[in-house]
Parts: C-alpha cells; structure tokens; sequence
C-alpha cells in the first residue's frame, strides 16, 4: 500500500522537475546569441578569405621545389594574382603502415630541414600579404 501512495508523488515530482527544466531552458535560450549565419565573418567587420592550400612538392624526383623555395614563392605570388588572400601550409609526415599510429617526421629530408623549409614558406606567405 505504501508503494501505491508514492506513485503519485513521485510523479507529482517529476511533472515539478521537467517543468523547472522547461522555463529554465526557456530563460537560456533568451539569453544566447544567435546562431551564426554563412556571413558572420564578414558581419564582424573581417575580409572575406580566399585561400589556397599548398602542399609541399619538393620529392626525390622534383628537388628545389618545396617550401620556402623560389617555386614556392612562386606559386604564392600566383596565389596573390588569383586573388588569395589565405595561405594553407600543410607540413605532413609518412606512416609506413596501417597497422600503427606512428607518424615518420622524416619527409624526404630531416626534420630541422623540413621544419626550416616551413619557417621560409611562412615568411614568403606574410612577405607577400597573405594569412
């Protein structure tokens, strides 16, 4: 008999709680903003990005052409004639098998050479305007 008579007090409980969770929900969403919309980068007063992801390209069979090379260079000079104004660098590394989560910094040269090359490639990028 006892369990009988809490049955509807726990559901008058449960009716109080979801009803506080309701207008407390109700009282957040007032106070959030917005969601952001497609133009909330260019409503905040910022320029819109056009940007270009270059990979490095420089291997054993194309030396000289990678990351803060004259190529390089180039082809963010092409970038800035195209109307870029945002600049991808995507240093990466190998993974000489599927079977471990190991990542070889070692690409195609040392990694001081290979994090230097990047360091030149961002110079270049700013040198010439772009993010």
């Amino acid at each position: 008999m006892k369990r009988l008579a809490q049955v509807p007090l726990l559901t008058l409980l449960t009716l109080v709680a979801i009803s506080a969770t309701k207008s407390a929900h109700a009282d957040v969403a007032k106070l959030t903003m917005p969601l952001p919309r497609a133009t909330g980068w260019v409503d905040a007063g910022n320029a819109p990005i056009r940007g270009v992801t270059l990979g490095p390209i420089e291997n054993a069979l194309h030396p000289g052409v990678g990351y803060g090379t004259p190529a390089c260079g180039r082809a963010m000079d092409l970038v800035k004639e195209l109307g870029g104004t945002w600049v991808a660098l995507t240093p990466f590394g190998r993974m000489w098998s599927n079977r471990s989560a190991a990542v070889d910094l070692v690409f195609e040269a040392p990694f001081v050479e290979n994090r230097d090359a990047v360091g030149r490639a961002i110079d270049q990028a700013h040198a010439r305007g772009l993010h």
